[in-house]
Formats: structure tokens, C-alpha cells, sequence
């Protein structure tokens, strides 16, 4: 419910110190809102929401086709390649059909969406540059640029992208050290542009409400627009037990463990976000662990085949058995 109106104070006003103080929510500093509200000019006033997701949606189709561009154009080199190279970005194509189909997202203030396009797009690049790489590639530095500047932005537009972006840059951290001549200097160059991403982002969150990880105390100042600490600390709680059980108040959420019986058996009804994939996840883990003690010689292949099969079913099962 505050998106709209995030959207409207970026659109009205300079940036405006201590905003969080108005209504805690207004400190949520999401980069989502001002790429919104960026796009609401003339003569697209008002349809900042639905340009800002559809121009994203359409930049993650065509990234995908261009990954796929050899394949497309010689058909003959699947079977051949990698399975990390081609493979996995063929099965995202039914995500993103389901997402145009079912979601109202395109339309929508929240940065849900956003998050997921970013999402699938860094586990595209990210699995095609390791097939790359495992065929032999080794000098891929406008992937590693990508991912890093990627990744910060999706924490950026989500705090609850922190993990995944966090194994991303784990990747490629590791590749630059095991592949840089200068192993120091390539691991300050790829992380630059996140900090750099990020020294802004936290800049901009300190204005509105003296904390640079709002609703997060971390570097929090008490500076003379701060929100007080005390609220600050409620915001996050509640953050912290909405997603366990929503419409509860934090202090008996948070106090115990009577949340979890409600939220197992929410999840568990969940089949196709939850249980579906997790099953095919377990399935193919037992099937490659299996075929790889009786095919020694194949085990790899078989556990290339195993990682992005345990992801990539979950769209087969999105698309047919829609809810």
C-alpha cells in the first residue's frame, strides 16, 4: 500500500530528509521506486509501473535469446554443448510464459517482479558463463561485470535478494581468483562496481531515514532526521514476522514458536511454488547420486545434468498445473 505513494513523493519532491518519519514505510529505500518514477513523463504520466516491469520483461526475453544465439542459429551444437550452456536457459522461456500469463505483475508498483527477472536473468549468465568456462573459455570479463552490477542492484531493489546475490558474487569471486594473473587487483576490480552501487543506495537511505539498511540498524546514526531507533526496531519486527505469520503482532510472533504449525501447513498447500519443486529437487538429487556410483565414469555428466534439471522442472509444472 505505500508503493504508490513512495512513487509520488520521488515524483513531487527533492529527496526529503527523515521521510520515514511521515510513516516508516516511506524509508524503505527500494531502487525500484525511483526507476518508476523516472518513466512518469509525457505523455506516460501515471504509467511509470507498467513501462518500468515491461521494459525489464522484455530485456530478459531478449537476453535469453541472445545466450541461445548460437543454438539458434546451428541447432546441431545442443546436444553437443554443455548442459549448463543452452539447457537451463530453454527451460526459462516457460517461466517467463508463465509469469506474462498468470502475474499482474507488469501492472504492479511492487518490485516483486523486478526481483524475479533479476533473479532468473543472473542464473542464466551465471550457468551459461560456468558452461564457458567448463568448455574451455576462460576470459569472460563482461560476465563478471554483469553479475557484480546485477547483483547489487537486485539487493538494492530487495534486502531479501542478500543471499542470492551473495552466492552469485560468491561465483564469481572465486572464478576472477582462480583465472586473474593479478588475483588481489581482479577481485577489487570486480567488486568495485557493487560497492559503488551500493555506497549510493546506502547514501540515499541515510537521508530518508538515518539508517543506510532501513528498516535494518546497521550503521544506524542518530543524526537530527533520524527516525528513532525504537521505531526502527519495530519496523523490522514487523518485517520479521509478517512473512511468519501475517496479520499477527510481532511480540507474539517473535516470542515463541506458535507460528510454525500455521506456516508449515500454509506452505505445505503451496504445491506448485513449493512442494512440487522440492520433490523434483529431492528426486533428481537421489537419481544422480545413484547413476553416478553405478557410472563411475560418467558421475560428472550426471550431476551436470542433475543441477539445472532440479530448477528447470519447476516451470513444466508451473505452466501445466496452473492453480
Amino acid at each position: 500500500m505505500y508503493h504508490l505513494n513512495a512513487i509520488r513523493w520521488i515524483n513531487s519532491f527533492p529527496i526529503v530528509p527523515g521521510l520515514g518519519n511521515l510513516h516508516g514505510r516511506l524509508a524503505f529505500n527500494q531502487s525500484f521506486f525511483p526507476y518508476v518514477a523516472a518513466l512518469n513523463f509525457h505523455p506516460f504520466l501515471g504509467r511509470g509501473c507498467s513501462l518500468a516491469n515491461s521494459f525489464l520483461f522484455l530485456l530478459t526475453i531478449a537476453t535469453s535469446v541472445d545466450l541461445l544465439g548460437p543454438v539458434l542459429k546451428k541447432p546441431s551444437l545442443l546436444p553437443d554443448s554443455h548442459p549448463f550452456q543452452y539447457t537451463s536457459i530453454l527451460f526459462i522461456l516457460p517461466v517467463l510464459a508463465y509469469l506474462a500469463l498468470s502475474s499482474n505483475g507488469l501492472s504492479s508498483p511492487s518490485p516483486d517482479l523486478t526481483s524475479s527477472l533479476l533473479q532468473l536473468v543472473m542464473f542464466m549468465i551465471l550457468v551459461h558463463g560456468t558452461g564457458n568456462l567448463i568448455s574451455g573459455l576462460r576470459k569472460q570479463p563482461h560476465t563478471v561485470v554483469l553479475l557484480t552490477v546485477l547483483a547489487a542492484t537486485a539487493v538494492t531493489i530487495k534486502l531479501s535478494n542478500l543471499a542470492f546475490s551473495a552466492v552469485v558474487m560468491g561465483f564469481v569471486l572465486v572464478y576472477v581468483w582462480k583465472t586473474s594473473n593479478q588475483r588481489i587487483r581482479g577481485v577489487v576490480h570486480s567488486v568495485l562496481p557493487a560497492v559503488m552501487v551500493c555506497a549510493i543506495w546506502c547514501l540515499r537511505g541515510f537521508v530518508l531515514s538515518g539508517a543506510p539498511l532501513y528498516p535494518s540498524t546497521i550503521g544506524y546514526i542518530p543524526v537530527e532526521w533520524a527516525v528513532p531507533m525504537e521505531k526502527v526496531i519495530d519496523e523490522a519486527n514487523w518485517v520479521y514476522s509478517w512473512a511468519r505469520r501475517p496479520g499477527t503482532h510481532w511480540s507474539t510472533v517473535l516470542g515463541g514458536w506458535s507460528w510454525f504449525e500455521p506456516w508449515i501447513l500454509s506452505i505445505s498447500r503451496k504445491g506448485v511454488g513449493v512442494v512440487y519443486p522440492c520433490a523434483l529437487f529431492i528426486v533428481a538429487s537421489v537419481v544422480t547420486v545413484t547413476m553416478s556410483v553405478f557410472k563411475k565414469g560418467r558421475k560428472l555428466r550426471f550431476v551436470e545434468w542433475a543441477i539445472p534439471l532440479s530448477f528447470d522442472f519447476q516451470p513444466l509444472f508451473l505452466v501445466f498445473h496452473r492453480p
